[in-house]
C-alpha cells in the first residue's frame, strides 16, 4: 500500500481534513446542533468517538447491514469498504448519504476508517461470517429462462481426448504455426473430428477444446514443433503409455505456469489487447481461478454465478485488464453459456484435493476392455466402436480392410519401428484388447518382423575422410592416438564419427597433418 493511500492515523487527522459544513453534518449525527467554530468541531467529534460507550450506541441504530460494513471494512487491509466484494456478500452496499451515521466512521478522504477508530471497533464488532459457496448434488431443472441443459461429463472425455491428440501427435497430423505455437485450422479440425464426446463449441467465434489441445500438449512438454509440424517429445511418448489422470495433472500444472498464450485473448468482443501493458499478467490471473475450482465441493453442482459471485467476496477475483471499460453485450464470446460446474474424481485429483484417483465407471463404455478379435490370417476386427486412439495405432500398423477389419501389414510394421515406435507397443495393444491369447502365427509374424527391425543399427553420422594415398591412409589408421577414433574404409578412405570430429583432428595436427573444412 502506497504512503498516500493509508488511511488517516487519528480520528483528528480526518476530521482536520473536512470542511466546516461536513463537520456540522457529523456534529448532528452525535446530537449537537449548536453552531460551532471548525477547531470546536473537531475537538466535540473526536470526543465523542474516543469513547467505547458512544461508539456501541451508534452501532446499535444501525441496521444490520451498515453493522456489517462497519465489522468488514475493520478488518481490511485499507480500512476501506470493498463494495464488489461486500455486495458478492450480503447482496448489496448500504446506502453512504449525508444522513447515514457510516459518515461517523468511514472518515478518511477515500472512505478509510482512522487507525485509533478501527482498533476500538474490531473490540465492538463481531467477527464477519466467512462465505459459503452454495452447492447441490443435482442439477436444478431447466427454467423458462434457460432452456434445457446441455451436460458434458468430462471425467472419462479428458483421458480418451489426450489419448486421441497424442497419437495424432504421433502420426505426424498435426501442425501449428512456428511463430505463434496456434494450431492450423486443418489440425483444429482433426482433433475436433477426434474428440471423444465432440467438439464444445461449434459457433462462428472458432472451437474451444480443439484448439486447446495441441497448444496444451506443446505447453506441458508432451509435444514440440519441427518446423511447422508436431512431434512427440520422450515425456509425451512416456506419456501414452502412462495413467492418463497423471498427464492431465501435469499438463494442468504446466498450463499456470507456461501457457503459450492469455485466453483472454480469445474473447474477440473486447478491443485494445494489443497495446502494451493492456492486460494483466496471465500467470496470477490462472493462479486464481485454481483456487477458486479448488474451493468448489467434489462432486456437487455449483452454479456459475455463485461461484463468481463467491469468487468475489473471498478475493478471488481476477485482475485482467488495467484500465478496464466495456459495453452492453448480448454475448462476449465462445465462452458464454456455463451455468453450472461438478468437480468430478479427477478434478479433485489434478487440483490436489485428493490423494489418489480412482475412475469411476463410465456409462457410456462397457464394463470389458474387450475390443478387438485378432485372426490368424493377419486380420483384427473390431467387435464394438473404437476410440479414435485405438484407430490411430492400428492405422500406423495395418491396413483397413473394412469398416471394421484391418490387415496387419509388415512394411507398416517396420515403418513404425523405423520412425522410433517400440517393436513391442503394437503386441501390447493388441493384447491388452483381444478377446484372447494372440494366434501363434500372428505372434510368430510379429517376431521375425521385429528380429529382422534389430539387424541393423544406426551409429549416428560419420565423415569420410579422403587420403592421398594407401599408405597415409594406413599410416593415420594405425596410430596409436587416432585408431580408435577412425577405421579404414578400403585403400584410401578413413570414416571418422561427427563426436570423434575435434579429437581426430587434433591428433592429425600433433602428427603433423591438417584436415581443412569440407568445402577447401
Amino acid at each position: 500500500m502506497r504512503r498516500h493511500d493509508l488511511p488517516p492515523a487519528t480520528v483528528g487527522d480526518a476530521l482536520t481534513r473536512r470542511t466546516v459544513p461536513e463537520l456540522r453534518v457529523l456534529a448532528a449525527l452525535i446530537g449537537s446542533a449548536k453552531p460551532q467554530r471548525k477547531p470546536e468541531l473537531v475537538d466535540e467529534v473526536e470526543r465523542f468517538l474516543q469513547q467505547p460507550t458512544n461508539l456501541k450506541s451508534q452501532l446499535e441504530t444501525m441496521d444490520e447491514l451498515e453493522r456489517a460494513a462497519v465489522a468488514e471494512a475493520a478488518r481490511e487491509p485499507d480500512s476501506r469498504l470493498q463494495p464488489a466484494r461486500f455486495r458478492a456478500k450480503h447482496g448489496r452496499v448500504p446506502a453512504r448519504g449525508s444522513a447515514s451515521r457510516l459518515g461517523l466512521f468511514f472518515l478518511g478522504p477515500h472512505g478509510e476508517i482512522p487507525t485509533d477508530l478501527r482498533r476500538r471497533l474490531l473490540t465492538l464488532t463481531p467477527e464477519p461470517p466467512s462465505v459459503s459457496l452454495p452447492s447441490s448434488p443435482d442439477l436444478p431443472p431447466p427454467g423458462p429462462d434457460t432452456g434445457e441443459h446441455e451436460v458434458r461429463m468430462t471425467e472419462h472425455a479428458a483421458a480418451a481426448d489426450l489419448a486421441a491428440t497424442l497419437r495424432l501427435c504421433e502420426a505426424g497430423r498435426l501442425r501449428c504455426s512456428d511463430k505463434t505455437k496456434r494450431p492450423t485450422a486443418a489440425t483444429v479440425q482433426l482433433v475436433a473430428e477426434s474428440l471423444a464426446a465432440g467438439e464444445l463449441y461449434l459457433g462462428v467465434h472458432g472451437p474451444v477444446a480443439s484448439f486447446a489441445w495441441p497448444l496444451l500438449l506443446q505447453a506441458g512438454g508432451l509435444a514440440e514443433l519441427a518446423g511447422t509440424r508436431m512431434q512427440l517429445t520422450s515425456r509425451g511418448r512416456a506419456a501414452l503409455e502412462a495413467p492418463a489422470h497423471e498427464a492431465l495433472r501435469h499438463l494442468w500444472r504446466r498450463w499456470l505456469k507456461h501457457a503459450l498464450l492469455d485466453e483472454f485473448n480469445r474473447v474477440d468482443q473486447i478491443k485494445g489487447q494489443a497495446s502494451r501493458g493492456a492486460l494483466t499478467a496471465g500467470g496470477p490471473r490462472r493462479e486464481v481461478v485454481a483456487a477458486a475450482l479448488a474451493s468448489c465441493p467434489p462432486g456437487r453442482w455449483v452454479e456459475v454465478d455463485a461461484l463468481f459471485r463467491f469468487m468475489q467476496a473471498e478475493d478471488l477475483d481476477p485482475q485482467v485488464a488495467r484500465d478496464p471499460s466495456s459495453d452492453d453485450l448480448d454475448m462476449l464470446s465462445r465462452y458464454d453459456g456455463l451455468r453450472h460446474v461438478r468437480l468430478n474424481a479427477l478434478g479433485a485429483y489434478i487440483l490436489g484435493l485428493s490423494g489418489g484417483y480412482r475412475p469411476s465407471a463410465d456409462p457410456a463404455t462397457p464394463a470389458a476392455t474387450t475390443r478387438l478379435r485378432v485372426l490368424p490370417n493377419l486380420e483384427v476386427v473390431a467387435v464394438e466402436s473404437l476410440p479414435v486412439a485405438d484407430a490411430i495405432v492400428l492405422a500406423t500398423y495395418a491396413e483397413r480392410a473394412g469398416d471394421a477389419v484391418w490387415t496387419l501389414r509388415r512394411d507398416k510394421y517396420l515403418a513404425a519401428i523405423a520412425s522410433g515406435r517400440a517393436d513391442d507397443e503394437i503386441v501390447r495393444f493388441l493384447a491388452a484388447r483381444s478377446h484372447a491369447d494372440l494366434p501363434a502365427i500372428v505372434t510368430a509374424f510379429f517376431q521375425d518382423a521385429a528380429a529382422n527391425a534389430r539387424k541393423l543399427r544406426d551409429l549416428g553420422s560419420a565423415h569420410v575422410i579422403e587420403c592421398q594415398g594407401p599408405a597415409l591412409a594406413t599410416l593415420i589408421a594405425k596410430d596409436l592416438r587416432l585408431r580408435e577414433l577412425s577405421w579404414q574404409c578400403g585403400e584410401r578412405h578413413l570414416i571418422v564419427p561427427t563426436t570423434a570430429e575435434a579429437q581426430f583432428r587434433k591428433g592429425l595436427t600433433d602428427l603433423g597433418f591438417a584436415l581443412p573444412p569440407p568445402d577447401q
